[in-house]
């Protein structure tokens, strides 16, 4: 018996269009984003990609992309809703306590631990967002670094220098939300950057947040100065 489930993400594609129950979208930044993504998790994992994820009893179910990775190789795949909503589903169902190792043997996919698969969703999220703050931000001609800190919680930071040292920071939690920190900016001045980021996120399908417009000079909420030397290494 399997136990399906989907975990929704803040992607929304747009654009799109409905085909045989299934989403057929072709080749764009959105859909090469996303392919990126999921294959920077199965790297991470040293899994691969598919054509399809299976449920606990080994049953293929036939998806957009999938990712399958030795410690969950059931899979987690990509289905869309109608209105271009991504969605990541695979099968929930746990082992059952009386299971013999005979018959995990028999059915191997019935000893994944499905927390590995919410855990893959929450990554492959992330990562899509970190690769369009990062494709974007270079797109408006930035010097991109990217960052990860825990301070105060998980994240990823994406610093983007524009032409004379200007600095605009965002910050990607750990389910893929993208918050923008304008600090360093005054008056109007932040709304050209703010609303060229917006758009360019708005085409793949990602909202922007901003954290404030306002702070004393050296107040830093992510616990970093806003000096992209101390953000090393480039975009994910």
């Amino acid at each position: 018996m399997s136990l399906q489930r989907s975990y929704r993400t803040k992607i929304v594609l747009p654009r799109t269009r409905l085909v045989q129950g299934t989403l057929n979208v072709p080749d764009t930044p959105a859909t090469k984003l996303l392919r990126d993504a999921m294959e920077k998790a199965a790297k991470d994992h040293g899994g691969s990609l598919e054509s399809a994820y299976h449920d606990c009893l080994g049953k293929m179910h036939r998806c957009w992309l999938a990712v399958r990775t030795p410690a969950f190789k059931r899979g987690v795949g990509v289905r869309f809703g109608a209105e271009g909503q991504v969605f990541f589903s695979y099968d929930a169902e746990a082992p059952a306590g009386g299971q013999t190792a005979e018959l995990i043997g028999q059915a191997p996919f019935l000893s994944d631990r499905v927390e590995v698969a919410e855990e893959l969703c929450r990554e492959i999220a992330h990562h899509y967002a970190v690769l369009a703050v990062v494709a974007v931000m270079r797109s408006l001609g930035c010097t991109v670094r990217v960052r990860s800190s825990i301070n105060p919680e998980p994240q990823t930071l994406v610093a983007g220098e524009y032409t004379g040292g200007r600095v605009q920071l965002a910050r990607v939690d750990p389910v893929g939300g993208i918050f923008l920190d304008m600090t360093g900016y005054s008056g109007d001045s932040c709304i050209p950057a703010e609303e060229s980021l917006r758009r360019g996120l708005g085409a793949v399908g990602l909202r922007l947040e901003v954290l404030s417009h306002r702070r004393k000079e050296g107040d830093d909420p992510t616990g970093l100065r806003h000096d992209p030397q101390t953000l090393v290494g480039g975009g994910e």
